[in-house]
């Protein structure tokens, strides 16, 4: 049973007038404690042992404390009630007659409107609770987005990942391929590094040696050049004078042919005059009467006429001149 607050106790199947209104809040905390739990579970978002959704500003706790109000206020227990009871009859006075029922009405009266207004920080904290209710709803949908979202990055940064991935393995292969070709390479030097120096002074040598016979063969060339220059030079004197021996020569030439011209001529005239003289001389011998003027006046038989204009003197000349004998001319010298 309970206490109606008009100083009357009534049964348990009783109920005071403002009995609807708690059914009304009974069935709405029903409700709340079926979408999400009881004040100790995960509310609709995993088992206990999962991490909590709220994004770290601990919307788990305050909703399992605003339960717990709820509960207490809403639905008081037996216990509870039976103390309330028992701490009003605890309040009469011993030996108190009815007279008192004024007092126990105004304790009744206050204790109503401490009631009320329970109830009404209760429907406060409800609201409270149904507005954190829906927070949390729409902080679980966000993150369930950012982890739908998140996971569609992870799987698509995933497949490009492994879609590069056997080209990175074939770059790596190939830098570390090339890497041992390096070490080999560079232990190869390490190893022929006096062989390479002596290699390069034997280099140098020669390329000294080379420079000297450079030299020498610049030098040389410079005194071909010089040479060729003054042969040249010669040799367009030479050129000169075979061309002026040339001109004279041409000139001797034409000088002896016109004079063997003219000692042909004489040559004809002379056997012309051989031929006339003979005749003459035959003619005589044969005719004694030219032998005998010829004896009477002196003149010896066989002596010749001289050439006119002095043709013995010249051919005599060109006998003795050298370079222009000629048979003829030879029997006449």
């Amino acid at each position: 049973g309970g206490f109606d607050g008009g100083g009357r106790d009534f049964g348990a199947d009783e109920s005071p007038a403002w009995g609807s209104e708690r059914e009304k809040k009974d069935r709405k905390s029903k409700k709340n404690r079926d979408t999400f739990g009881s004040p100790g579970g995960d509310f609709g978002f995993g088992s206990n042992s999962s991490p909590p959704l709220d994004g770290g500003f601990g919307a788990s706790s305050v909703l399992d404390d605003l339960r717990s109000a709820h509960s207490v206020f809403s639905h008081p227990s037996a216990e509870d009630k039976a103390s309330r009871l028992a701490h009003v009859k605890d309040m009469r006075p011993p030996g108190a007659s009815a007279g008192t029922a004024t007092q126990f009405e105004a304790i009744a009266k206050a204790d109503q409107a401490i009631a009320a207004q329970l109830r009404q920080e209760a429907e406060e904290l409800h609201d409270e609770m149904n507005a954190l209710t829906e927070a949390c709803t729409q902080l679980r949908d966000e993150i369930q987005g950012l982890q739908l979202e998140h996971q569609e990055g992870y799987a698509g940064r995933r497949a490009s990942l492994a879609a590069q991935l056997p080209d990175k393995k074939a770059t790596l292969a190939a830098m570390r391929e090339h890497r041992r070709q390096l070490n080999m390479a560079n232990m190869s030097l390490r190893c022929d590094s006096k062989h390479v120096a002596e290699t390069f002074k034997t280099l140098q040598q020669m390329v000294d040696d080379e420079d000297q016979t450079l030299e020498v063969f610049r030098s040389g060339n410079q005194h071909l050049e010089t040479t060729c220059r003054s042969l040249e030079s010669h040799v367009d004197s030479i050129e000169r004078q075979c061309k002026e021996t040339s001109l004279e020569r041409q000139r001797e030439l034409e000088k002896r042919s016109r004079e063997q011209r003219g000692l042909a001529e004489l040559a004809a005239k002379l056997e012309q005059l051989r031929r006339e003289r003979g005749m003459a001389d035959r003619v005589a011998a044969s005719s004694p009467l030219g032998a005998k003027s010829a004896y009477a006046a002196g003149a010896p038989l066989t002596a010749r006429p001289s050439p006119p204009n002095g043709g013995a003197s010249r051919i005599a000349d060109y006998a003795r001149a050298p370079g222009l004998r000629s048979p003829v001319t030879a029997r006449l010298a």
